[in-house]
């Protein structure tokens, strides 16, 4: 299938506005929980983001200061 230039490019607007939908989506949703549901929830999509076959491997030199990282931005909010 042979796309044209502005074919790709209306591809990759919407792939980029859905993704900053969701995001915005998610940002906001944060706003409105106490602390313990937004931590809750930030384990919840880590655990999406990170396990293999139900296990979360954190290697503690990387992922774990990303995860920090990860934790500092969303009780900043």
């Amino acid at each position: 299938m042979d796309f044209s230039d502005i074919e790709v490019l209306r591809k990759e607007t919407l792939i980029t506005c859905t993704y900053l939908l969701e995001e915005e989506r998610r940002n906001r949703l944060y706003l409105f929980l106490q602390g313990s549901d937004r931590l809750a929830l930030m384990f919840i999509h880590c655990y999406e983001q990170y396990n293999h076959n139900g296990i979360v491997c954190v290697n503690e030199s990387i992922q774990y200061e990303m995860l920090k990282s990860e934790i500092n931005d969303k009780v900043d909010r």
